[in-house]
């Protein structure tokens, strides 16, 4: 992917303010009217990988388990959950042990601290 991503944005005619990957999910920044260009460019690489787009929606785009929003140029992060989550997590009451229950609760914690990029969203968070 590496050597992919370093000729696709080597080639391509424009400079992309913002370009992240992780592992085979990447999140840029294109003018809309240029999405469709660079979405040709990037699947023109290599015939074995095609790329597919999402478009942000009302200023907002899931990117792994954050949203992005953006507004009036700021951008902001909180937690993302799909439209049917199943919230299913350890029972306090199951037969696991105590530190595995621990540990979703740090994790989940940790998630909203390294997500939420203000007091209030990790508020929310907490709470949910």
């Amino acid at each position: 992917m590496q050597n992919i991503e370093e000729r696709a944005l080597a080639t391509y005619k424009r400079t992309l303010p913002l370009w992240l990957r992780y592992v085979d999910n990447t999140f840029t920044t294109v003018h809309k009217h240029k999405i469709g260009d660079f979405h040709e460019h990037l699947n023109g690489q290599n015939a074995d990988i095609q790329f597919t787009n999402e478009i942000e929606e009302n200023g907002k785009i899931p990117f792994l388990y954050c949203l992005v929003t953006r507004d009036n140029n700021e951008v902001r992060t909180t937690i993302y959950r799909k439209p049917t989550p199943t919230d299913r997590l350890l029972d306090q009451s199951s037969y696991n042990p105590t530190s595995h229950k621990a540990t979703t609760i740090r994790t989940l914690t940790r998630r909203a601290q390294l997500v939420c990029d203000s007091p209030d969203n990790f508020t929310v968070e907490i709470k949910y």
